[in-house]
């Protein structure tokens, strides 16, 4: 018995307006195929874009793209899980992750000038019991966050077939009081520097980045605790 595991579609709904859908597919690959985007497909180290930025599984995704031009704006969503790591020592061991609901909406567009491309994004992370992928104790509560997020592109091809790219994203989180975790904000950032020649040897590309990926690096979760008179 056939059983899909994954699968997407892509219709033209006129000559400037493109509608995809996916199931177990990130709104990040939607929106990277209809954006044409040139980049190099590293396992690791993607900072811009419609990804979460930790550990997650995504359920469904939608995208629609509208042509100006030489402009691209899209839109997007996604529904998915967050993983992570089960309480349970032997569920942990055989590799088991504990799964917690979040939805990203976000809008991206693209310019291109010549050699140079130009990308801006905004998007929004709402999680269900998580704050940017990392789960409390029941004791500071699982309430979860919103997050925003700014992201930035640019992508310069040299000529003979080097390219030079730079991304990052900075965001804002707000933690959902609960328990005994009063609110609080955190602001995260990432980046990546990469360089691409093509032709290095014959019919070859070779790509090396640099990349920090989404952290913490300012803010705070104040905590509620009992005290005595």
């Amino acid at each position: 018995l056939a059983v899909a595991t994954a699968a997407s579609i892509t219709s033209r709904i006129n000559r400037n307006l493109n509608v995809s859908l996916a199931l177990s597919q990130s709104a990040y690959s939607l929106v990277a195929r209809a954006e044409g985007k040139r980049g190099d497909a590293f396992i690791i180290g993607d900072v811009d874009g419609p990804r979460a930025g930790f550990t997650a599984t995504a359920d469904s995704a939608i995208a629609a793209t509208y042509l100006m031009g030489r402009n691209r704006m899209t839109i997007y969503a996604e529904t998915g899980d967050v993983l992570t790591r089960s309480d349970h020592a032997m569920l942990a061991l055989r590799g088991k992750y504990d799964r917690s609901p979040y939805s990203l909406i976000g809008l991206s567009a693209v310019r291109n000038i010549g050699r140079l491309d130009l990308k801006l994004g905004l998007a929004q992370l709402n999680e269900r019991r998580t704050i940017l992928g990392s789960r409390l104790g029941p004791l500071f509560g699982q309430e979860g966050a919103n997050s925003s997020f700014v992201d930035g592109a640019a992508r310069a091809n040299l000529g003979q077939g080097w390219q030079v790219g730079l991304s990052g994203r900075h965001g804002w989180t707000n933690a959902r009081q609960g328990g005994v975790v009063a609110g609080g904000s955190l602001k995260s950032r990432s980046w990546a520097f990469d360089l691409t020649k093509v032709g290095l040897f014959g019919h070859d590309k070779l790509a090396l980045r640099y990349a920090e990926p989404l952290r913490v690096y300012g803010g705070a979760l104040p905590l509620s605790l009992p005290h005595a008179c």
